[in-house]
């Protein structure tokens, strides 16, 4: 498969041990149904995913869609105009008159069947309608323990076998995180860096910023956050201390400080080896 030879330079990338690589590699090269192991190497959506509970509710299940609310919704309630996605197969947010809780609309249904019936409370992960769990969908609803977890039951099942090195397999595929909002950086919404990448990105954009003002710190705050060695294990410790940002915002209250710039925020990604091996940090 040429999906395994994408694997073989990420794992060299990742400084995998020759000796385990190869016998990954073997491994997965008999697997007894090579066809999910590629799906799942390339982290490929599945066709006609089922659509999945986002937190812990209480389902309405209606001719063409299913509603998912924190609590049942009162009689008569008619679901408004959709909204926002979630990024869920089917899901959208949207609001229902009379009430301020969140409510899911999963739909449309079609040729889907309801797995839940009208009235349930259903935890979150449930599968709402029959086919196969999107594993990117499981990842945003349940993050990492939860994504780690299913990815190596799956490709166990695939293989046919126990293997004790999937860490090799799932930990490079979970090496990335996805730009949800760029906030103060010049990146793209859906770039994706490594988690170090952010890190430095983050530790940028703190930097330029205390730049434009060191001068008007308070000499406290300058000292802990403009002269704060940039070898220290996190550089961006100090700004996470409570009492740096109440201090700051005061000064934005009272004018002497411009609000600090919105940090990007990012996600967890699930990234196939076909990316992976061509990836390169933008930052």
């Amino acid at each position: 498969m040429h999906c395994l030879d994408l694997l073989d330079r990420v794992l060299t990338r990742h400084a995998a041990p020759a000796g385990a690589r190869a016998d990954l590699l073997a491994a997965l090269r008999d697997a007894r149904d090579p066809a999910r192991v590629r799906d799942l190497l390339l982290a490929r959506r599945p066709r006609r995913a089922a659509f999945l509970a986002a937190f812990a509710g209480h389902v309405t299940v209606r001719a063409d869609a299913i509603l998912l609310t924190t609590d049942p919704l009162p009689p008569g309630a008619v679901p408004g105009p959709t909204s926002a996605k979630p990024g869920l197969t089917g899901a959208r947010a949207c609001h229902v008159r009379g009430t301020r809780q969140p409510v899911y609309r999963y739909g449309p249904l079609r040729d889907r069947r309801a797995r839940v019936t009208s009235d349930a409370r259903v935890p979150a992960l449930t599968p709402l309608t029959d086919g196969p769990a999107d594993l990117h969908d499981v990842l945003t609803i349940a993050g990492d323990d939860e994504l780690t977890l299913r990815l190596a039951a799956d490709l166990t099942e695939a293989i046919g076998r126990r293997l004790d090195l999937l860490e090799l397999v799932i930990s490079p595929m979970l090496s990335l995180v996805a730009i949800l909002d760029p906030g103060a950086s010049d990146l793209a919404v859906g770039a994706r860096m490594s988690r170090a990448a952010y890190e430095r990105l983050l530790a940028r954009v703190l930097r330029r910023t205390l730049r434009d003002v060191a001068d008007r710190l308070p000499a406290a705050l300058a000292e802990l956050l403009v002269e704060a060695p940039r070898d220290v294990p996190d550089p961006l410790a100090p700004w996470h201390e409570p009492a740096v940002r109440d201090a700051w915002a005061d000064l934005v209250e009272r004018g002497d400080l411009p609000p600090f710039p919105a940090w990007p925020v990012v996600r967890a990604a699930w990234t196939g080896v076909a990316e992976l091996a061509a990836h390169i940090d933008p930052v």
